[in-house]
């Protein structure tokens, strides 16, 4: 059953405060004109908790339609975003980043991820700025398509990439960066890793956003 959290709303949009981060709510909507229609199709959001700490920053890249948002509670991560997808010759997606200079890795874990899509993306990511169409490097984990080394070496240009069947969440993903040379690697512990794809040649600035 449902309760109703607001009524005689007459914007598109409201915010539910006062929940519990981490637990599931589940929504639906219905419209009053004279009579009262059926519910819409059921939506769910959880509550991810305090902003992804002081290091890091987070803002939607390119036309996402939603906004994402990112939270961190008791050591983990939790990343929402829409947008059609990272690909092609301009992005769309929610991505939380801080900035870095030289040369460097990142590594994670991605502890589990939504399946909206089969290539619903999951993992670590180099820009060159924060354009839609930026240059870039990333490894990710996709719910039904394994992991991938995505490339796109100059702004606009055709995305590229290398996958490798099999990865599904929880596993590793580390991207590093050495000059312009960047290489993907992926691991089941986080303990042996794997290159995956060829190290690429991306041209970028000294600061890059991590």
């Amino acid at each position: 059953p449902y309760t109703p959290v607001a009524s005689g709303v007459t914007t598109t949009n409201y915010s539910d405060t006062g929940l519990t981060n981490g637990t599931p709510c589940y929504y639906v909507v219905s419209a009053v004109k004279g009579a009262e229609s059926v519910n819409s199709t059921q939506v769910t959001a959880t509550p991810t908790g305090a902003p992804a700490t002081a290091f890091w920053t987070q803002q939607d890249i390119g036309s996402t339609v939603l906004s994402g948002n990112a939270g961190y509670s008791a050591g983990v991560y939790s990343v929402t975003g829409a947008g059609a997808d990272i690909w092609g010759t301009a992005d769309a997606f929610h991505y939380v980043w801080q900035t870095f200079d030289g040369d460097g890795a990142i590594i994670a874990r991605v502890a589990s991820q939504s399946a909206a899509d089969v290539w619903s993306k999951a993992g670590v990511m180099i820009r060159d700025t924060l354009d839609a169409n930026s240059a870039y490097a990333g490894v990710f984990i996709t719910p039904s398509n394994g992991a991938a080394f995505q490339y796109r070496t100059a702004a606009g240009a055709a995305t590229s990439n290398a996958v490798t069947a099999g990865p599904v969440a929880p596993y590793w993903v580390k991207l590093a960066r050495v000059g312009s040379t960047f290489t993907a690697y992926t691991s089941a512990d986080g303990i042996t890793w794997t290159t995956r794809g060829t190290p690429q040649t991306i041209t970028m600035g000294t600061s890059i956003y991590v």
